[in-house]
């Protein structure tokens, strides 16, 4: 079930992230070559302008508003930790990145650790997911993605829905996500347990924020001026600003004016992702790990634990 929330769908190209550098991190210890991270930086303002300020931790605590456990988007760092994988690295000669398909991975990801068990079959999620068994703090360990832009990228999640899609690229509209991630769930053959919503191409009435405030969820929007994708998990009233996920390694906390990105006449559009109302949603899965052992958000919560008590990516 879903609703669209503007009338006039217009045709309009989505280009998205277009990045062109890979970061060296090594998967046991993420440590990272600082030479190959400003080549990214580089890279980021040649092909794929970045826009809006890095948030910084007193600011994020000014947001007046923030999705549950919001701290986990802050850990998304490495590419690996949210599955980066570009167009690049499946089509020779091709720059294209799947910003859509990131963003939609990225959000599902979401769901399934703090929201509703019903996204991925437990084989589903130890397919794209592990973690790392060698890390021995005191920190809880999130999965992170196994197959990403650096490793094995066709078997990445981003990819799996791309082709999902039928490989699609440049979005038109919000139907094209809907239709990703029913797709996915018809794949898996899994409950029909969330619903979602999703806006027009141009004339817009909606606001994304309204969404992310009524269902306690991040939402995804696409904007053609900047060319790409991002997950927006805070919005300030009073600033009318967002804070966002931009879908790249290491900015994961971005702030963001409202007014750069959407607009009544604004070439764009959104999703929103939720747990479908009255209907039982079940017990989390055990997909965290703290001291070698798994247990489920609530679990974690119940024992004194935040989101803020997961260790970065």
């Amino acid at each position: 079930m879903f609703k669209i929330s503007s009338i006039i769908l217009s045709s309009f190209i989505v280009a998205p992230n277009l990045e062109i550098s890979t970061n060296v991190i090594n998967i046991n210890k993420i440590s990272i070559n600082q030479n190959e991270i400003n080549d990214n930086v580089i890279a980021k303002s040649e092909f794929g302008k970045l826009i809006g300020t890095k948030a910084s931790p007193d600011e994020i605590e000014k947001f007046s508003y923030k999705v549950p456990n919001y701290e986990w988007f802050t850990k998304l760092e490495s590419k690996r930790s949210f599955g980066y994988t570009s167009k690049r690295e499946l089509t020779k000669g091709s720059s294209m990145g799947l910003c859509e398909y990131i963003s939609l991975s990225t959000i599902m990801t979401y769901l399934e650790l703090f929201v509703s068990p019903s996204v991925f079959s437990e084989k589903a999620f130890e397919h794209y997911f592990q973690y790392d068994d060698d890390y021995s703090g005191d920190l809880i360990l999130a999965p992170y993605h196994i197959n990403y832009q650096n490793l094995n990228p066709d078997s990445s999640l981003p990819v799996k829905l791309w082709k999902l899609n039928k490989k699609k690229t440049d979005l038109k509209g919000g139907s094209f996500v809907h239709d990703t991630f029913r797709a996915w769930n018809k794949l898996l053959d899994l409950p029909w347990k969330i619903d979602d919503e999703y806006s027009a191409a141009w004339w817009h009435t909606s606001n994304p924020e309204d969404w992310l405030i009524k269902y306690d969820v991040p939402v995804m929007l696409s904007w053609v001026k900047n060319a790409h994708n991002i997950i927006i998990y805070g919005y300030d009233k009073p600033t009318n600003r967002y804070l966002v996920h931009y879908g790249w390694d290491y900015e994961s906390a971005r702030i963001i004016n409202k007014a750069d990105i959407w607009r009544t006449f604004s070439m764009g559009f959104w999703n929103a992702f939720y747990p479908t109302p009255g209907i039982t949603k079940g017990e989390l899965k055990p997909l965290f790990k703290y001291k070698g052992q798994k247990y489920n958000w609530h679990q974690l919560q119940n024992m004194g634990f935040n989101a803020d008590d997961i260790k970065s990516m």
